[in-house]
């Protein structure tokens, strides 16, 4: 096993999330690494999803202005890349997380 899956996966002291006061935790650190990653993702996602919309119509209102679809392409571009980062980002903490 990778050193950080084993450090994830281990608990050495035995503390449990009701242990410290927390209510429905998780059972390893990496699980709960797995849940903020999978919220982070879906906020991700739905904020690259509204910037496509806006560099969209920043592209449709230009009404033949160069300068004004540049940036809607630019803001279009930009939305993608970071859509592709973020997925590229949840992917190598699940495989960190879940192992090989």
């Amino acid at each position: 096993m990778h050193l950080v899956h084993i450090l994830l996966a281990t608990n050495p002291y035995n503390i449990t999330a009701q242990d410290i006061g927390l209510q429905g935790g998780t059972a390893n650190i990496g699980t709960g690494l797995g849940q903020i990653a999978s919220k982070l993702m879906v906020l991700l996602g739905m904020l690259a999803i509204i910037m496509i919309m806006v560099g969209a119509i920043q592209m449709v209102a230009s009404a033949g202005d160069t300068k004004r679809f540049a940036t809607g392409r630019e803001t279009l571009l930009y939305a993608v890349v970071g859509l592709v980062i973020a997925i590229a980002a949840y992917a190598i903490v699940n495989l960190v997380v879940k192992g090989p």
